[in-house]
Order: structure tokens, then C-alpha cells, then sequence
């Protein structure tokens, strides 16, 4: 105490303002390491912000490419937008693990968890959509794949056997031919003769572009041929005076020619199978197209009054059973 009485005022004076010097320039050095940490401890969490920002941003924009992918694959049925939405889906996760990795690391629990959902979401998203691209494909992106490729067979093949019953037109030829025979036989002119005559050279003629069985249409063709020959045959009989006894002759085995002919078609005339046909293919048209399952139903009662028309129709066994099995497939 003596010591600090024997100073001079001017060296008390100094040591105190070198005190107060010392405390400010520790309680200077406190503050500004608290500010360092602190702006330190701000950029960090600025920097933590942004890239969960940017990375959210990126996975929302992903998520939006995914679902164009997905509209793209259901509008054109392609496969290249299959692949298109695994690769964009691939990008997805990534961005997602990210997110996730940055909120664990930062330590934000309600983004890192967030982040996981999101990424559950994915997978869920991923395999239904993968499920929905092999049910696809097993019914058939086009006419030629999958089970569609199946269908459009099995409905070539019925096209084919039915075709072979479209002779409405031929039925049509041979309801003029016996109209034209009754007015010949009726009166026995010159004028008939050459009707009768220039019809049977057209039906001859339409044989060729029938699509009727070829078996019916070689046999039709052949009736036609002995068909004419006994009318040229009447003809002569008639315009020679033969006694009645011979023409009628002739004119019964007219009648029974004309008799083949029309037994030849009932046995491959299935009428309005066209028709049939068509309604069973625009339902089944309409339901690729729709995917309602009414049309489903509508068409396997199609089929089924197809099945029973040919049934109950006077056309060959053998055929019936052709278009049966067509049917079936």
C-alpha cells in the first residue's frame, strides 16, 4: 500500500488507463470471437438452406418429368417412355437421398424425416408403375404384342372361316336364276331363253371373286355348267315339237339341278353373318379403346349369338363345327 502511496500521481494515473486498456481489449477480443462464431454459425446454416432448397426444387422438378414420362407411356403405349421415366425415376432417388443425407447431417429432424418419406413415396410410386407397365405389356402395346397379338389372331381366323358363309350375293344370283326359269317355263319364249342365258353367264362370272368355301364354289360352277346344257337341251326339245313326255323329262332334271345348286348353298349360307361378325368385332374394338368392362360382356354376348345362329342354321355340320372352334379361340 505504501508502494501505490509513493507513486506519483501521473504513474497511478497511467496504470489505470493501462487497466481499463487491458479489460477492453479482452472484453474486444470475447465479442469478436462470438460474432466470428456466430456469422460463422449463420453462413453454415445458410448454406444447409440453400441446398435443401435446391435439391427440394430438383426433386420436384424430377417428379413432374416422372409423371409426363408416365402420361407419355399411357397416350402412345410406347416402351422407350418405360425407360425414360427409370431413368428420370433414378434421378428422383438420387436427389431425394440427398435431401435426406443434408437434413440428417444439419440435424433438422422434420426435413431429414420429411426427406424419408418422400423417399418411401418414390418406391411405392416405382413399383406400382412398374406393375402397370407389365400389365400393359402382357395385354399388348400394339396389335402385335402381348395378348392383343393373340386376340387379333384368333380374330383373323374367324374372319377367314366366316368368310367362307358370305354368299349373300350368290344366294341373291340364285333366287334370280330359279324367278327367270319360272318365267321361261311358264312361256317358253326366246325373250326368257336369253334372260336365262345372260344370268347364268354372270353368275358364272361372280363365282370367281366369292370368298364362299371353294369346295361350294367349284360345285356351284359345275351345277351351272349341266344347268345350262339341260336348258339349251329343253330349248331344242321345245322349238323341235318334242312330245311332253321328253320335255318333261328334261324339265325334271332342270329341277333337280336347280335342287344341288340350292342345297350346295344352304349348306355354306349362314345369313347375316357379316352382320354378326361385326358386332362381335366392334365390341371387342370398343373395349381396347375404353377399357370398360360392359364391353367385355357386351362382346362375349356377341360371340354367344354368333355361336347360336350358327348352331341353328341349316349349314353344313362340318362347318359348324369350323366356325365353332374359330369361336372358341
Amino acid at each position: 500500500m505504501k508502494f501505490l502511496k509513493n507513486l506519483k500521481m501521473s504513474v497511478k494515473l497511467g496504470g489505470g488507463f493501462a487497466v481499463v486498456l487491458v479489460l477492453l481489449l479482452v472484453v474486444m477480443s470475447i465479442y469478436s470471437g462470438a460474432i466470428s462464431s456466430t456469422v460463422n454459425i449463420f453462413k453454415e446454416l445458410m448454406d444447409i438452406n440453400v441446398a435443401l432448397a435446391t435439391h427440394a426444387s430438383k426433386t420436384e422438378t424430377l417428379m413432374m418429368k416422372c409423371r409426363l414420362n408416365e402420361k407419355d407411356f399411357l397416350l402412345h403405349l410406347d416402351k422407350k417412355y418405360l425407360n425414360e421415366l427409370e431413368e428420370s425415376l433414378k434421378a428422383l432417388k438420387s436427389e431425394a437421398e440427398t435431401v435426406l443425407s443434408v437434413g440428417q447431417s444439419s440435424g433438422n429432424e422434420s426435413f431429414a424425416v420429411m426427406a424419408q418419406n418422400i423417399m418411401e413415396y418414390i418406391q411405392t410410386y416405382e413399383k406400382s408403375f412398374k406393375d402397370l407397365g407389365q400389365a400393359y405389356e402382357k395385354r399388348g402395346l400394339d396389335a402385335k404384342s402381348g395378348l392383343r397379338a393373340k386376340l387379333d389372331k384368333a380374330a383373323a381366323e374367324l374372319s377367314d372361316v366366316v368368310s367362307q358363309f358370305q354368299v349373300e350375293s350368290v344366294y341373291i344370283d340364285n333366287l334370280k336364276l330359279l324367278k327367270y326359269e319360272n318365267e321361261y317355263t311358264r312361256v317358253p319364249d326366246s325373250d326368257g331363253k336369253e334372260k336365262l342365258d345372260e344370268h347364268i353367264k354372270a353368275f358364272l362370272a361372280s363365282l370367281p371373286n366369292s370368298k364362299a368355301n371353294e369346295i361350294i364354289i367349284d360345285s356351284l360352277s359345275d351345277n351351272l355348267a349341266t344347268y345350262s346344257e339341260l336348258l339349251n337341251k329343253l330349248d331344242k326339245a321345245i322349238n323341235s315339237g318334242a312330245s311332253a313326255a321328253t320335255i318333261g323329262s328334261i324339265q325334271e332334271e332342270l329341277r333337280s339341278t336347280s335342287g344341288d345348286i340350292e342345297m350346295f348353298l344352304t349348306a355354306a349360307y349362314l345369313p347375316g353373318c357379316e352382320t354378326l361378325l361385326l358386332a362381335v368385332r366392334s365390341n371387342e374394338k370398343d373395349y381396347l379403346l375404353f377399357g370398360n368392362k360392359k364391353f367385355v360382356k357386351s362382346t362375349h354376348a356377341a360371340v354367344e349369338k354368333f355361336s347360336k345362329a350358327a348352331n341353328n342354321s341349316s349349314i353344313d355340320e362340318d362347318f359348324i363345327s369350323e366356325v365353332n372352334v374359330a369361336i372358341a379361340k
